[in-house]
């Protein structure tokens, strides 16, 4: 399967100073690549996105090399270029995303360790050297955990590079 894929990330925040001090601070962040089919740098050939639905007040482990894509073919990435995690804002509680305690992809540093996501959060990482996060039969999976006192639809898309 063949993927191109352009991001555009901008986010900026402008603060006024307060006296003594005068003027405005300005913090600017921005990050922008296009991306071509291939494993190299910049590079991805696999991708696929799941709506997976997380009960109130339980937990999933995804296997991203499991994740099936257009074809239905499972992904089977050597190594993680990007990963998305958006929670909707319907969602009633908090969604904690971290490295499954079984097979965990090496995504965050430990399975005690997580991203909390409130309603319309999203979770961005992008590795755009080849050689991003590898993924292997031991290191695959994320655990998904839903505070709220109802299910919730979280979308996952991930784009890998087969070696």
């Amino acid at each position: 399967m063949s993927t191109n894929t352009t991001w555009s990330i901008t986010a900026r925040a402008r603060t006024a100073i307060d006296a003594p001090y005068s003027g405005n601070g300005v913090s600017e962040v921005t990050y922008s690549a296009e991306w071509t089919s291939g494993t190299g740098d910049n590079q991805a050939d696999k991708c696929a996105q799941v709506i997976q639905v997380v009960g109130a007040t339980a937990n999933v482990d995804v296997d991203l090399r499991a994740m099936t894509d257009a074809n239905g073919d499972a992904l089977n990435g050597a190594d993680l270029a990007a990963l998305i995690i958006e929670v909707p804002v319907t969602a009633s509680g908090a969604v904690t995303v971290k490295k499954s305690a079984s097979n965990g992809a090496p995504v965050l540093n430990g399975n005690t360790d997580g991203i909390q996501l409130n309603a319309g959060g999203r979770m961005i990482l992008i590795y755009p050297e080849d050689g991003g996060p590898a993924l292997g039969a031991s290191a695959r999976q994320i655990n998904v955990a839903n505070a709220g006192a109802a299910s919730v639809n979280v979308t996952i898309t991930t784009w890998q590079r087969s070696s």
